[in-house]
């Protein structure tokens, strides 16, 4: 039996990367196994810590409970033109 532990976790951690950087799972799942993605941690001038993704020239952040996208980037909308959470 497979040893799942984190499964969940890392599953929303590719999904907001994904939707940081404007990419599906799949892809974010190939560019993390070979070497495209990278990750490192950070904090923010407020002490704030996150885990940035760099793919190629684009780069986001990916908060606990918030995202900031990658320049070219826009975050989602719902069908009555709001933002969708993220």
């Amino acid at each position: 039996m497979e040893n799942r532990e984190h499964f969940q976790e890392i599953n929303a951690l590719v999904a907001s990367i994904a939707k940081a950087l404007g990419q599906d799972d799949k892809q974010v799942a190939t560019g993390l196994e070979s070497g495209a993605i990278t990750l490192s941690l950070g904090e923010d001038e407020n002490g704030n810590r996150y885990i940035e993704a760099r793919c190629g020239d684009q780069t986001a952040k990916v908060y606990q409970g918030a995202i900031r996208y990658a320049d070219g980037v826009s975050p989602p909308t719902e069908p009555d033109g709001t933002e969708a959470a993220g």
